[in-house]
């Protein structure tokens, strides 16, 4: 039974592509970044929007049926071009999306090791896949015995909602019921989770406003929403990951004005938590650790078992996690 593939190198191949994706991942994704309405969605509002990006997508098949997806992408000019993930560097876990009883791991990235080694020096200048998740996947197949650059990219927090001593601590913290207490002196508080298209939309501009608020002149900012693509990207994909179910918004409110929002994504009974930002004025009452204690105790009350606090350290994540991982950069000079 060969193990067949294309390339997908356009926006109607991507779109032929989506109802076997869409399967596959319902049945063999572990992480939102591995849908197919993530990887659309990011396309169509960032990607496809920078002259010098061109996806390169790995569809596998054997028998005929859809096995395994590898979605990657070229950018970069004359000679500064690189393989890379698609949605670089968005996707906080970028990964292949394998049917293992179809495909293997080592079999799959084998065949992606052979198409980047065939391409370098012709198409692109280097490979360099970024931030690959530390369970079994791309990175851990690769890894083994294959002539990659393997460095340690961004550590990587979790906390496990089903630790009853875990939640309770933040639960019953006294740092945060004492401002809790501040905070509702001033006014009426309350949370709301949102998981409708519309209310997210509608929340949206006031979630921009105060991130740029509370992170555009800081050194440590990265990406802000001073960037035009990240802009289109979170007002654009609202409906499309929300009406497939994957998006959630966090808001906390002092007499119905939002003070504080976590958006993040949900799946496999984890909330993916990507964006965080409160507002300024409120700081000495930290409405953001307010808000995560909230949100830690909706989610573990709705079933959640999981709240992936994603890469990057942070000191409220250290404050939270029971676990640690590392993402891994692989590349190919």
């Amino acid at each position: 039974m060969t193990l067949d593939h294309e390339v997908i190198g356009d926006v109607a191949g991507l779109r032929s592509a989506g109802p076997a994706w869409i399967r596959l991942a319902e049945r063999h994704a572990v992480t939102p970044f591995q849908t197919y309405q993530w990887n659309l969605a990011w396309w169509r509002f960032v990607g496809r929007h920078r002259p010098d990006h061109r996806p390169r997508v790995l569809v596998f098949r054997r028998d005929g049926v859809v096995c395994a997806v590898a979605p990657l992408m070229v950018r970069g000019g004359a000679g500064e071009t690189e393989l890379c993930m698609l949605s670089d560097p968005y996707a906080d876990y970028p990964d292949v999306l394998i049917d293992p009883a179809r495909a293997s791991p080592a079999e799959v990235s084998g065949r992606v090791l052979r198409y980047a080694r065939e391409g370098l020096g012709r198409e692109w200048d280097r490979v360099a896949l970024a931030e690959l998740p530390s369970w079994p996947g791309l990175s851990a197949a690769l890894t083994a015995g294959r002539p990659w650059t393997t460095t340690t990219a961004s550590p990587c927090y979790r906390l496990d909602l089903r630790d009853r001593d875990a939640v309770a601590r933040i639960e019953h913290a006294r740092q945060y019921t004492y401002r809790q207490r501040r905070l509702d002196r001033l006014g009426t508080s309350a949370f709301h989770l949102h998981v409708d298209a519309a209310e997210i939309a509608a929340r949206m501009p006031t979630l921009i406003a105060l991130h740029l608020r509370q992170w555009v002149h800081r050194e440590d900012s990265e990406i802000t929403f001073d960037d035009a693509d990240m802009v289109r990207f979170y007002t654009g994909a609202v409906s499309w990951l929300a009406d497939a179910g994957l998006l959630m918004l966090a808001d906390l409110t002092l007499d119905g004005r939002s003070i504080a929002f976590h958006l993040g994504f949900t799946y496999r009974d984890t909330f993916w938590a990507y964006r965080t930002t409160y507002d300024a004025e409120f700081r000495r009452l930290s409405p953001g650790h307010l808000m995560n204690r909230r949100l830690i105790i909706g989610l573990r009350a709705a079933g959640f078992h999981t709240l992936d606090l994603m890469r990057g350290e942070t000191p409220y994540k250290l404050d939270y996690a029971t676990h640690k991982a590392e993402n891994t950069t692989i590349s190919l000079p």
